[in-house]
């Protein structure tokens, strides 16, 4: 039995090295611009491949996780990742999981899924966002922030959201906080004077613009909800899709200008 004990504690203990080698090293590989004899070695001793084109997506949980649950994650998660050619799947930071798929219609299909299977698994609700392409092993830098950047994109409707999909939202996720707030006021200036239509809106984006549970909320009928929002986009020449764009992406601000 002792014997056994120390066995699994000398695993556990060599499975821990080598996650944080590899931890690491992709932090080093991440920040680095500049190709080196060095980092090839290193690259080759981890049985990495830096080289080839890859996508890298972001999974960020709800809560944070404590290690041995994020180790868990990604043990219970590796046959699924073996099936998606997943080069590298690690822990990054308190709350985030990094990974790197080689294939884009494996990383088009897989990473929603997967983020589901972290939520479920969890019990925590996850978000998700994906870089573009990585050409090389000195670009990872810039996919990272990428998929940095569509990650602080996400909203609990929209989970996982790809940076080359994202267009108006790149150029509003880099404007300073007073900039939004300015410009969802400007916005919603047809409607200032009207209370109504603003608490209809407010309650409408904070409950991820459903209609069925803004109507709840407002205890009035969905028809309702409806003939409101049609007289803010028609009567006010506001365009509740421009409205919608904005409050995914200044969500604080939008909420600070309607209340």
């Amino acid at each position: 039995m002792i014997e056994w004990m120390l066995q699994e504690a000398e695993a556990v203990a060599r499975f821990e090295a080598e996650e944080r080698s590899l931890e690491m090293f992709t932090y080093e590989w991440v920040y680095q611009t500049v190709d080196t004899s060095n980092f090839n070695e290193r690259a080759r001793l981890l049985n990495i491949n830096v080289y080839g084109e890859k996508y890298l997506v972001l999974y960020r949980f709800a809560a944070p996780l404590s290690r041995e649950w994020q180790r868990y994650v990604l043990k219970t998660h590796h046959e699924l990742t073996e099936q998606v050619n997943v080069e590298l799947f690690i822990r990054w930071g308190e709350a985030t999981l990094l990974l790197l798929i080689k294939k884009e219609e494996r990383a088009m299909h897989s990473s929603d899924r997967l983020r589901r299977q972290l939520a479920e698994s969890s019990g925590k609700f996850v978000w998700a966002g994906v870089g573009e392409k990585a050409h090389d092993s000195v670009s990872l830098n810039e996919a990272w922030a990428e998929a940095n950047t569509a990650l602080e994109a996400t909203i609990q409707a929209v989970p996982l959201q790809w940076y080359k999909e994202m267009a108006l939202e790149r150029i509003l996720t880099d404007v300073t906080e007073n900039t939004k707030h300015k410009l969802v006021k400007d916005v919603l200036a047809p409607i200032e004077g009207e209370p109504e239509l603003l608490k209809t809106l407010r309650v409408y984006f904070d409950s991820d613009r459903k209609v069925v549970e803004t109507s709840a909320q407002l205890d009035l009928h969905p028809n309702t909800i409806h003939d409101r929002l049609r007289r803010i986009s028609e009567k006010h020449l506001l365009f509740l899709n421009i409205l919608e764009t904005l409050s995914h992406y200044t969500w604080p601000s939008c909420l600070k200008a309607i209340r």
